[in-house]
């Protein structure tokens, strides 16, 4: 199982080294494969995405995707920057001030109104392969 977890998150070639000798992304997936290597059938992940860079980040996420529908695991996942929401999940839950402000598929929760009302400042909403692409810049 350790080695799977490893090789699933790219780490094979650091499994002789320690915590505290590698990158700070390499760390993330270190503790995402430590996870993983607990073989639950549910998976909480908060802010795995911190310390990846883009690419990191992105084949984070699509692996997290194929556990999902290969294994039947069921993966929550906090993250802050909503577009990883938007390309990523299945069902999303927005909360503010502590409370849930919104819940449902990312089509009806990642939307200009929710949105700008969630983060009190105007943001803007486009599709992009039939998915959110929420514009805050």
């Amino acid at each position: 199982i350790v080695a799977e977890a490893l090789e699933t998150f790219g780490l094979t070639d650091l499994s002789a080294r320690f915590l505290d000798e590698v990158s700070g992304g390499q760390a993330q997936r270190a503790y995402l494969a430590m996870t993983f290597a607990q073989d639950t059938d549910w998976l909480l992940l908060d802010e795995p995405l911190n310390n990846l860079d883009m690419s990191h980040a992105r084949a984070l996420m699509q692996q997290l995707s194929a556990l999902v529908r290969q294994s039947g695991k069921s993966v929550v996942v906090v993250v802050h920057e909503v577009n990883y929401a938007a390309a990523w999940a299945d069902h999303v839950v927005a909360l503010k001030d502590g409370r849930v402000a919104a819940t449902g598929a990312p089509s009806e929760v990642l939307t200009a109104e929710t949105l700008s009302q969630l983060y009190d400042t105007e943001v803007e909403v486009t599709q992009h392969q039939g998915r959110p692409l929420v514009l805050h810049h």
